[in-house]
């Protein structure tokens, strides 16, 4: 009886906290990327410089 009690505010607990992870992850601005969609400039090289 005790032990369902415990398990069941733990499983609530838990709730809660993966909730509240993705609230804050799902609202990160910019979003991630993978970096192959777009490709930052790269330098320009001088050669025979």
């Amino acid at each position: 009886m005790k032990k369902e009690i415990i398990e069941k505010k733990v499983l609530q607990v838990v709730g809660k906290v993966i909730s509240l992870e993705v609230k804050k992850n799902s609202n990160i601005w910019p979003p991630l990327c993978c970096g192959f969609v777009h490709q930052p400039k790269r330098p320009i090289m001088n050669k025979g410089k």
